[in-house]
């Protein structure tokens, strides 16, 4: 049982004190988690600046026209000399 519940302790908690009494620890939370969602953000923006001016957060045209696997990996999808599916395997076209 939650100790806010009714006769578990002597307070009643926010829920059941229909916020006479506990809405000043509510509105103490909700402080609380707007203020971190805020410095989260400021955070991420100067790691996002600082990454975007030193390594930089796209990759060139070019790149992303050849794809990145290929320009960044140096492997593609599919092989470049690729031979066309004819249904049969190579040693079952040999063996008939």
């Amino acid at each position: 049982m939650p100790f806010g519940a009714p006769g578990v302790s002597n307070r009643d908690g926010v829920y059941y004190s229909n916020l006479q009494h506990g809405g000043t620890q509510l509105g103490v939370q909700i402080y609380a988690i707007v203020v971190a969602i805020g410095w989260s953000a400021f955070m991420s923006a100067i790691l996002l600046l600082a990454i975007d001016k030193t390594l930089g957060l796209r990759v060139s045209a070019q790149d992303e026209d050849t794809g990145l696997d290929d320009s960044i990996h140096g492997e593609s999808l599919t092989p470049k000399e690729s031979k066309p599916y004819t249904g049969v395997s190579e040693t079952e076209m040999t063996t008939a």
